[in-house]
């Protein structure tokens, strides 16, 4: 499991396959069972935003990504910036429905 915090450039906010918000800077934090977000957003799809489930999608190293749930949100700076209480991260398989196997 993750600790402390993890920042990067590149990630999303996705309704399933679909963007809705493609962001250029973040952070995320973990304090105790606690998952944050602070992001800034480069575009931002109004109406897949308001869907539910959303999904943070954080590439890294070889193309595999992590993923958390996206509780709730709040836009700042007139939508530049977001920040979101996010669920423990999630495994590939329950973001897109698929079974795992070993």
């Amino acid at each position: 499991m993750l600790e402390g915090s993890v920042t990067g450039v590149d990630a999303a906010i996705r309704w399933h396959h679909y963007p809705a918000a493609v962001i250029r800077g973040y952070v995320v934090t973990r304090v105790g069972a606690d998952w944050r977000l602070k992001a800034t957003i480069a575009s931002r799809n109004a109406y897949n935003l308001a869907q539910r489930p959303l999904v943070l999608v954080v590439p890294y190293k070889g193309g595999a990504c992590w993923y958390w749930p996206v509780h709730e949100y709040t836009l700042h700076e007139d939508g530049a910036k977001l920040s979101a209480r996010l669920g423990p991260p999630l495994e590939e398989s329950v973001i897109y429905g698929s079974v795992r196997t070993a």
